[in-house]
């Protein structure tokens, strides 16, 4: 009999924007995007109509998902899609582990596939068990008396952190290449929930969690919300989700380290502003807003460097602006002291320039330093421009000006320990979309400050 669904939920089918999201991952999908911006018709249109997951609300049959079948981590594996109103709210990447429940004899040689290695030894964990006849015969049931069958088998600890090794090392390591390091990972906590391992990651704005149960892994991916105490004693917005999260040795103790963002709207993948969370090890919590006009846009993450020399290391954050000119905003704080401090804002301390449209379809350009350099500029840009005649004649004159910062990365180590960093800016003519060559700037660090001291002009045409 064909199941009828409410109106209400196939008002399901309302649609939202598709986004081009984060740096591209290794996962087959971007969960991040997924989760972000993904409703029931994105769903359709990118996979096609899987296997209905039906639920029941109020004695009433609703469609909760669809369920496909895809590879993942080089294994096969069903992924389940879950709605919430009309968008996906979580998904599930489920990895099913053959059973054996024989009992293969201790000299056996056990395979080199792991699926097939971890099923042996689990196997061996039942043998000359009475519950291994009756879960044989009740296979049904596995699910719902895992906990219980392995104290009735007296699976001591670390036998199973050994089970779970051989399946979950492989797949921590290529989430963490993805993801950074797991906030938790607990082999022992998880048991007397039925799983026998847990592994926690938050990045790229939303979370991944792993659990590992005797016949089964499963991955859910969903969005990462920040926490209820600090959106209550912070006064945040609802909508306010922690885009990444780590744990962090400095010189003196363990700190967890939080980057929050608000996105513009429901769902969205631009946040207007972003929040730097300090939470130390005795309890005590530090807060603070990134500057407001700069502190937003697309793709914020973070990098934990020691750049300073102080055995104690920085967070660069930066993000997107969203434009069309690949401009991204950076800063720098400094976790040595018990709140977060900014050392540089390098798009706001930019260096400054001047020089001038010159006649011959040329620029030249006045460094910090006094130097000056002289590019070439593409003629054609300037056709009907009313700035260069025919033959390159000058007919007004056009000033040079700093752009935005379009990136920065960490360079070489001083004598001191400290690291120089270098950041590359636009340099700008008739108007912001003229860009007509790049200035890379090496700053060092010297008084608890990096300054400009090295200027390169690369010629943009």
């Amino acid at each position: 009999m064909k199941i009828r669904y409410r109106i209400a939920v196939i008002l399901i089918c309302m649609g939202s924007g598709i986004y081009d999201l984060l740096p591209a991952q290794e996962f087959p999908l971007d969960p991040a995007k997924v989760v972000a911006a993904w409703n029931y018709q994105q769903l359709v249109s990118e996979l096609g109509t899987g296997k209905e997951i039906v639920d029941t609300a109020y004695g009433q049959p609703y469609l909760a998902g669809y369920q496909y079948q895809q590879k993942w981590f080089g294994k096969k594996t069903s992924v389940s899609f879950y709605f919430s109103d009309h968008d996906i709210s979580r998904f599930i990447v489920r990895i099913n582990h053959p059973m054996i429940w024989g009992s293969p004899s201790t000299d056996v040689k056990l395979p080199e596939d792991p699926d097939k290695r971890d099923s042996v030894l689990r196997a061996k964990q039942a043998e000359d068990s009475v519950w291994s006849a009756y879960l044989r015969s009740h296979p049904q049931i596995v699910d719902s008396l895992v906990h219980i069958a392995a104290k009735k088998l007296n699976l001591k600890q670390h036998a199973i952190v050994l089970q779970d090794s051989l399946r979950c090392d492989t797949l921590i390591r290529q989430i963490n290449a993805i993801m950074g390091q797991p906030i938790i990972r607990d082999s022992v906590r998880g048991s007397i929930n039925g799983f026998l391992f847990e592994a926690t990651w938050i990045n790229h704005g939303f979370g991944c969690s792993l659990r590992d149960y005797i016949d089964r892994t499963e991955i859910v991916f969903s969005m990462a919300p920040a926490p209820d105490r600090i959106i209550g004693m912070y006064d945040l917005p609802r909508q306010t989700i922690t885009i990444r999260k780590n744990l962090v040795s400095t010189a003196k103790e363990l700190i967890s380290l939080s980057l929050l963002g608000v996105p513009s709207k429901n769902r969205s993948l631009y946040m207007e502003q972003l929040f730097l969370l300090v939470e130390h090890a005795d309890g005590r919590i530090f807060f603070e807003q990134l500057p407001e006009e700069t502190g937003s846009g697309f793709q914020p993450e973070y990098q934990i460097v020691e750049l300073t020399g102080d055995s104690t290391p920085e967070v660069i954050i930066h993000a997107a602006t969203g434009g069309s000119g690949g401009c991204v905003n950076f800063f720098i704080y400094s976790l040595a002291y018990e709140e977060p401090v900014l050392l540089l804002e390098p798009q706001e301390d930019g260096p400054e320039i001047s020089g001038s449209f010159q006649s011959g379809f040329q620029a030249k350009i006045i460094l910090p330093d006094e130097s000056s350099q002289t590019v070439r500029l593409n003629r054609q840009q300037y056709d009907y421009s009313m700035v260069y005649q025919k033959d390159g004649t000058l007919v007004k004159p056009v000033d040079i000006w700093l752009g935005c910062l379009q990136d920065m990365t960490v360079g070489d180590v001083n004598p001191n320990g400290s690291h120089n960093l270098i950041s590359v800016y636009q340099v700008k003519g008739i108007c912001n979309a003229n860009t007509i060559a790049l200035l890379k700037v090496k700053w060092r660090y010297s008084s608890e400050s990096w300054d400009p001291v090295n200027f390169t002009i690369i010629n943009n045409n």
